[in-house]
């Protein structure tokens, strides 16, 4: 059967054209890395609820064991990648863009790689109900591998009804990373089979698969994955290369032209979208009763030796990562500059110590050539680059003046929480001003301010509870002393009234007597 490759017949609005530096990690196949010394995982790998540890210093831990126990609705499991023992749980450094630290558990492996008890045979998918799959999703610890990290099962659950299609995004448009490349041509099928796990789940009556043309070699194997799987509900679009063209709003509206509104989701207009990776875990958990314990994470950039994809278990220490790939260029790692993601929209990384996490697609080690300071931010020129490369329409001039002058009132009326901090502004501005930076500062101040008005008018409703709840019982109080007054009152006016009888009585007696 022959699968016919659609072309994306829309585009979003702006975007830039970027040198996409994937071919120096795609000359090899994904290397498997071998057990870290240790293993350093922070019980906050999601978005949502931190999880609960839930075993102590001292435990012998298997391979898959739960370790970190979801709470609420938004959270994620947390499970041991390897046998071996745990060792600390507390602060440790983690990657985050503020260098801070966070609990995390520390297990030294065993080296003996032992699993938990898990089925002698694979699921057959078929034969489970939605709920069970759902179930497999949140106990396996499933969350976006995209770089959103949204716990998995928060996000499939609610999409059974009414979809138009399941969209897999596999655009990957950042330079430098290739992790989702490398998936998609090294297991082609078990994503197809994932999809189709999906599909029965949600019941989609069909599924768009969309990749950028710049990965033909990835597009060539789904396309034969399709073809043996003889699927009619997925359908296999190209998109042009174009950053950003994997974000979600982005990537739906060159799909399908329709424009997701301020403060809504794909599923809101009837679109479930997930990344090749999140896809292939989901069908690893279902298939295989594999939590999400390890990921293909790219390693590139000039200042490592061999830059490639590594299939790497989660909570291995940056610089082993590293050291797995031929180490630094230079002697001196400190002159070297490690980011999490790529150029445009990853974060800087405090020092190789931290771990590899869930949401880590990209390790970019950029030279000590490349790490030179910023440029000086000069005056804006009113040129209305960073306008035309805007995806989300926005004005970033105004929103920069705005967020400059902490005119957060208007910031928000420019919409600046569509801002999707992409990077495109910053990367055309003639000016090199951080407008991104304003941008993210700006949301972070009208956030706090939300929370503070938030956190005053629960105080103002509590204290104003209290002053009508006192009033209240004052209010029963003087209710109750009026009524033991009106009480007593009527007491004694009766006893008053009952004396006036009796003396009446008695002079009445006494009337004839005198006769």
């Amino acid at each position: 059967m022959d699968i016919l490759l659609r072309e994306a017949e829309f585009q979003f609005p702006g975007g830039i054209d970027l040198p996409a530096m994937k071919e120096i990690s795609t000359n090899d196949r994904i290397r498997i890395m071998p057990i870290p010394s240790q293993l350093i995982l922070p019980i906050k790998q999601h978005a949502g609820l931190t999880a609960k540890a839930i075993v102590n210093v001292g435990d012998q831990v298997l391979k898959g064991q739960l370790i970190a126990e979801l709470q609420g609705e938004v959270s994620a499991n947390i499970h041991a990648p390897t046998s071996g023992i745990i060792v600390s749980i507390g602060p440790y450094p983690v990657p985050h863009a503020s260098a801070q630290v966070s609990d995390c558990i520390r297990i030294i492996p065993d080296g003996k790689d032992v699993w938990i008890e898990r089925p002698v045979t694979p699921r057959h998918y078929q034969s489970l109900s939605n709920q069970e799959i759902i179930n497999v999703v949140r106990d396996y610890g499933i969350v976006g591998l995209g770089g959103a990290v949204f716990p998995t099962e928060a996000k499939i659950k609610p999409s059974s009804n009414n979809l138009k299609a399941l969209i897999i995004n596999g655009a990957e448009c950042e330079p430098y990373i290739s992790c989702d490349d490398m998936l998609m041509r090294e297991y082609g099928e078990d994503i197809i089979e994932g999809i189709k796990i999906l599909l029965q789940l949600t019941g989609a009556p069909r599924c768009i698969f969309a990749i950028e043309n710049n990965k033909p070699t990835a597009i060539s194997i789904i396309r034969e994955a399709l073809r043996d799987s003889a699927d009619l509900r997925i359908e296999l679009f190209s998109l042009p290369s174009l950053y950003p063209q994997g974000g979600e709003k982005q990537l739906l509206q060159s799909l399908t032209n329709e424009e997701i509104p301020k403060g809504k989701l794909p599923l809101d207009l009837g679109y479930l979208m997930l990344n090749v990776g999140t896809v292939k875990a989901i069908r690893d958990a279902v298939m295989e009763d594999q939590p999400l314990i390890s990921r293909v994470v790219t390693v590139t950039g000039d200042g490592v030796m061999h830059p490639q994809n590594v299939m790497a278990l989660i909570g291995t220490p940056v610089i082993e990562l590293i050291d797995f790939c031929g180490g630094y260029k230079s002697k001196s790692s400190q002159t070297h500059q490690l980011i999490m993601g790529g150029p445009l929209m990853g974060v800087s990384l405090p020092s190789d110590a931290v771990p590899l996490v869930k949401a880590m697609n990209c390790l970019l080690v950029a030279s000590p050539k490349d790490t030179q300071p910023q440029l000086e931010p000069k005056a804006c020129i009113r040129c209305g680059e960073c306008s035309q490369v805007c995806p989300a329409n926005l004005l970033p001039q105004q929103l920069y003046w705005y967020s400059k002058s902490k005119n957060y009132v208007e910031a928000e009326r420019f919409n600046l929480s569509a801002c999707i901090e992409c990077g495109a502004c910053d990367y055309v501005c003639p000016s090199h001003i951080p407008l991104v930076q304003y941008f993210r500062h700006a949301k972070g101040e009208i956030k706090e301010r939300q929370e503070q008005k938030i956190a005053s008018d629960i105080a103002r409703e509590r204290f104003e509870y209290r002053e009508q709840r006192l009033q209240k019982i004052a209010d029963e109080r003087a209710a109750k002393l009026a009524a033991k007054k009106s009480g007593m009152q009527n007491k004694t006016q009766t006893k008053k009234s009952a004396i006036d009888e009796i003396m009446q009585r008695a002079k009445s007696k006494k009337k004839p007597e005198e006769n």
